[in-house]
């Protein structure tokens, strides 16, 4: 269960978190609207250091009491099931909703982003990725949570998440997706390292530092007996994608490449005949 960001709001009274089985739910402490804070949790850790803070402090052990619920709010709203069968919850959810601009942003039970009027638990809107090789939406592995951007220049202001192996930017407003990010709205995300990956997955939520959406990348790397250590793996890169374009500016690599710092310490085993920079992998940043 999420509990960090069960603080973050800008309504008077209202916190909001996660909580299991797949239940948003909304509690309201009777603390005079006087004191009132304008706060919001833009980012997955409160803010780009991660720093998980929040200054609200209408609940605290004097007021626990007189907290009560809202409303509730599943993580697969009957809005985004659309009458199909095969919109069905996951099992768990791990998901930290985002506060901006009196709206709450979730990573659905589908995968997929919505975004959640913070006074109600009304969906506002959610989005749906286009059918894929003739066959409709079904759902992807749903993500720890989401993230958030607006320009300092403009009033655009954009929910940024994984979907799949895909990066994308909506419209924090409406939920609609920009047509100019990616390619028709959407970023690849199997492309764009520097040896070619089949899949992808990344279960955490992208960091905006500046312009700049930070993703890791996850190799399968829990080994057991029916999946064993493999020596030759992916490395699990770290990329940073425009934040208006979802252009790749840049890749760091986990296992130093030719050239880079620290290349010089993967030496080559006995029994090889080149490097072991070359070929390891499961290398997955936390």
């Amino acid at each position: 269960m999420e509990t960090r960001s069960s603080r973050h709001d800008n309504l008077s009274m209202l916190t909001c978190t996660l909580v299991l089985p797949a239940i948003a739910t909304v509690l309201v402490a009777t603390v005079p609207a006087a004191h009132a804070q304008d706060v919001e949790w833009r980012s997955y850790g409160s803010d780009a250091a991660g720093t998980k803070y929040s200054p609200l402090d209408q609940i605290d052990a004097e007021t626990i009491g007189d907290i009560e619920i809202v409303w509730r709010q599943s993580v697969l709203p009957d809005a985004m099931r659309e009458g199909r069968e095969d919109f069905t919850p996951s099992i768990a959810s791990q998901n930290t909703p985002l506060m901006a601009g009196g709206r709450l942003y979730i990573s659905s039970a589908l995968g997929t982003v919505a975004g959640l009027d913070a006074k109600t638990g009304e969906v506002l809107w959610f989005d749906t990725p286009p059918d894929r090789d003739g066959e409709p939406f079904t759902r992807v592995r749903q993500t720890r949570g989401v993230a958030y951007w607006e320009d300092s220049e403009s009033d655009d202001a954009r929910v940024i998440a994984v979907v799949g192996s895909y990066l994308v930017a909506l419209n924090a407003g409406t939920g609609e997706r920009y047509p100019d990010f990616g390619d028709g709205g959407e970023v690849d995300l199997t492309q764009g390292f520097d040896e070619p990956v089949e899949t992808f997955s990344w279960g955490s939520p992208p960091l905006v530092v500046g312009d700049v959406v930070v993703i890791g990348s996850a190799m399968s790397d829990v080994t057991n007996p029916n999946m064993p250590a493999m020596k030759e793996m992916p490395p699990g890169d770290v990329r940073g994608f425009d934040v208006r374009t979802g252009e790749q500016v840049w890749i760091f690599h986990t296992i130093p490449q030719d050239g880079e710092f620290g290349n010089e310490t993967w030496l080559t085993a006995i029994d090889e005949d080149r490097p072991s920079w070359e070929y390891s992998g499961n290398t997955k940043p936390s």
